[in-house]
């Protein structure tokens, strides 16, 4: 069965597809987080952390920024942002960690996907028997190599 091939349209149904991929979710908060819409600018005095944040913050930027989605830049899409730093600092700097630490992608059939740095174009995405996940295997000698889930 083939799956049928996602057409975004406009600048909504692509943040909103980016969103459903890049969020966090502080549990007691009820609602998630888009993390393509933050900014580190604040007042808080914790240096340390706004320090780690915004270098995560920044390299994630610089990796993706020519990123595109049917023609439209990554960063064009994200346009408000909210400050990080509002969140709990221990929220913020896992969420930061764990987004910034991680690449944006389209498979052939047009989803988008949020995998390890290290991903190839010639890597496979595939759900393996009894997972629920995607996995991302690499060609390695006669067989495949777990790259990340």
């Amino acid at each position: 069965m083939m799956t049928p091939t996602p057409i975004y349209g406009n600048k909504d149904l692509i943040r909103l597809a980016l969103e459903r991929v890049v969020s966090f979710h502080v549990p007691k908060e009820g609602k998630p987080r888009y993390m393509l819409n933050i900014s580190t600018q604040t007042t808080s005095k914790d240096y340390e952390v706004v320090n780690v944040v915004e270098k995560m913050y920044q390299e994630f930027w610089a990796f993706h920024s020519n990123f595109k989605i049917e023609g439209m830049k990554l960063e064009n899409l994200f346009p408000e942002q909210d400050d990080i730093i509002k969140w709990d600092l221990v929220a913020a700097t896992n969420a930061a960690r764990e987004v910034f630490s991680m690449k944006i992608f389209t498979p052939e059939d047009g989803r988008l996907g949020f995998g390890t740095r290290s991903l190839r174009d010639t890597d496979n995405i595939a759900i393996l028997r009894s997972c629920n996940l995607l996995t991302i295997l690499r060609a390695h000698g006669k067989g495949y190599k777990l790259i990340g889930m």
